[in-house]
């Protein structure tokens, strides 16, 4: 392959979603990967190369654009670290605002102050990562937050014009955001509804940003793999370099049986009930399950040991509970198609904490207002600041790894370069494929990367299924 071919494989290796060990591999990749989108701002057919490529995340493009900084001689990792920081001081600020002025907290309040601890746990494992779940974590909390604050208040145009833009956002960087996001915009658009007259206009003034970026995206989508949300086949478009139907569909049963049992074949999975019984098992060992779990007893024991609070307040209203919908209906829906716990780690401590904060705002007795309690968080706002910052700031950049790869070569004379072992391609020859691409794999201009990819021949469905598991070797994948 030639050397200006090198630089929207650059781009692809960016927007993959590598979620796993990426420590390893991150660093140096900023300026390749910036220097990649502004030579190519997209690729016609890159999920053929690997199906990864065709996830159309917009936390990607953030990613390699914030994901380092240098300071003095070292690269610091940020990446998703700098989306936790507004969360954890929000709730940390709230906490020192409540004690120092002695009054009760509401219901915000106490959601954004529990939420701490949980936020702190996520961006120990996501703050240096550029897997979308930590992000989907803080988009979530965040919607829920804005959510409560709207079903309180009457006129809050802005605030629905946020909520909206961030679900929107959410869906942009995993397409499975849309029930929950799709669901907390419509209860927001809802209770707008309620406290204004019918206005084409405002409606138009609060939607037509979200519906701007989720059009751009759509196309974007189009463009790497020839449909709107993939691995989804839905609004697929009749594109020359469109992914096989085929290939769509054996995705699709991979993240399924991968989220309900590992390293399960989904002939094993799909429409059987045995990988239930795994499932419960190593669900019950999670440690974000334990901590949500503890969250809902000490929820229990709140509203067992504290009386309700005889003056009402707003967790009182009936309007309440309807910031915990979204978050439940993304769970059942979660719970049917792909239960890793990953995916759901945003409506699992929402829900949680959420329940938390209804039985702290809705029991009396329960105050903050001790003056020796001031000294305690004065401290505790340094500290856990400091700790936040050191967690968002953690790894020190290094070289980038080398992975040893061989070269794969298509029906159409195509080289395309795969791992050894594993599925990492680090900084090999390129265009590089975490797995054997499919043989009828050629660019659509013969010599020309940035004219993209196509197969050229249909690919039968378990022939990708052999021939593509998500976790096997570039080797094994072959025999």
């Amino acid at each position: 392959m030639g050397a200006d071919n090198r630089v929207p494989a650059r781009l692809a290796l960016c927007i993959a979603d590598h979620d796993r060990d990426l420590a390893a591999n991150r660093s140096g990749r900023r300026d390749r990967s910036v220097a990649g989108k502004e030579a190519y701002a997209v690729v016609p057919g890159l999920a053929n190369v690997d199906s990864r490529f065709g996830m159309n995340s917009s936390f990607f493009l953030f990613g390699a654009l914030a994901e380092t900084v240098r300071i003095s001689a070292e690269s610091v990792r940020l990446a998703a670290g700098l989306l936790f920081l507004p969360v954890i001081v929000q709730g940390i600020l709230t906490l020192h605002a409540v004690t120092t002025a002695q009054r009760k907290m509401d219901l915000l309040q106490w959601f954004q102050v529990l939420m701490i601890p949980a936020a702190l746990w996520q961006a120990r494992q996501y703050s240096s990562a550029l897997s979308p779940d930590g992000v989907m974590f803080v988009l979530t909390v965040v919607i829920t937050g804005e959510l409560i604050r709207i079903l309180r208040e009457s006129e809050n145009d802005y605030r629905i014009f946020g909520l909206v833009l961030l679900a929107v956002v959410g869906v942009t960087v995993k397409v499975s955001f849309v029930i929950f996001g799709g669901v907390a915009a419509a209860i927001a658009l809802w209770k707008w509804s309620q406290a204004r007259k019918p206005n084409f206009g405002a409606l138009a003034r609060v939607t037509m940003l979200p519906i701007l970026v989720a059009a751009l995206w759509m196309i974007h989508g189009v463009m790497l793999s020839g449909y709107i949300a993939y691995p989804s086949p839905l609004g697929s478009f009749p594109v020359d370099w469109r992914v096989p139907p085929s290939v769509v569909k054996g995705q699709a049963e991979w993240m399924v049986a991968w989220a309900r049992s590992p390293g399960m074949h989904p002939r094993d999975v799909i429409g059987k009930y045995d990988w239930l019984a795994r499932w419960v098992a190593n669900t019950m060992r999670d440690r974000d399950v334990i901590g949500a779990a503890l969250t809902l007893a000490l929820a229990a024991l709140v509203r067992i040991a504290r009386p309700r609070r005889e003056q009402p307040n707003d967790s009182a209203r009936p309007n309440s509970l309807l910031f915990l919908i979204p978050s439940l209906l993304a769970l059942i829906v979660w719970f049917v198609t792909a239960p890793a716990i990953r995916l759901t780690l945003g409506p699992l401590w929402v829900v949680a904490v959420g329940t938390l904060a209804l039985a702290a705002a809705r029991s009396s007795g329960l105050s903050l207002s001790v003056p020796a309690s001031r000294i305690v968080v004065n401290a505790a706002l340094v500290l856990v600041l400091s700790v936040a910052l050191a967690v968002g700031t953690s790894e020190s950049g290094g070289t980038l790894a080398e992975y040893p790869v061989r070269g794969f070569t298509t029906s159409s004379g195509l080289v395309v370069y795969v791992p050894v072992k594993g599925d990492r391609c680090g900084d090999a020859p390129l265009p590089c494929s975490s797995l054997p691409p499919n043989e009828g794999l050629e660019l659509r201009h013969p010599g020309t990367i940035a004219k993209g990819f196509r197969v050229g021949r249909e690919v039968d469905a378990k022939d990708y299924l052999r021939t593509n598991t998500p976790t096997g070797s570039a080797n094994d994948a072959r025999k």
